[in-house]
């Protein structure tokens, strides 16, 4: 039996991440920032629940075993608790000078001319071109 450990024998912990691990590692980072802001708010998980339109047994199954939420999901809870999980994704401008939060003053993004903004800021983007 090998007693002693060489650089080789020894993998990092990076080697050892899998989207698995990455996606439950960020579950995790996910369900604190709520359980912070629901504190900072003085919200117990039945008032939150109620907010979102979902049972509470519904939330603490998301809070508690929730790796893979939907990005619906995670609206809700950014509606809910006035959080903004995605902020610096969205900047001012992009680099590639597309204005992202142009229209996100809109409030019904179901509307396909809201909808269509998106798309065209999105290719805009991904092509390279500026506004």
């Amino acid at each position: 039996m090998k007693t002693t450990h060489d650089n080789e024998s020894w993998k990092s912990l990076e080697e050892y991440e899998t989207p698995k691990t990455r996606a439950f590692e960020n579950a995790l980072d996910i369900s604190i920032a709520i359980i912070e802001k629901m504190k900072a708010k003085g919200l117990s998980q039945k008032e939150l629940a109620e907010k979102m339109k979902i049972t509470p047994a519904a939330l603490s199954q998301m809070l508690n075993t929730q790796p893979n939420m939907t990005l619906l999901t995670l609206a809700k809870f950014e509606l809910a608790l006035d959080l903004d999980f995605f902020k610096h994704i969205r900047t001012e401008k992009t680099n590639t000078g597309v204005d992202m939060k142009e229209d996100r003053s809109l409030k019904d993004s179901s509307q396909p001319s809201v909808r269509l903004g998106h798309l065209g800021k999105l290719q805009k983007a991904l092509t390279g071109q500026a506004s």
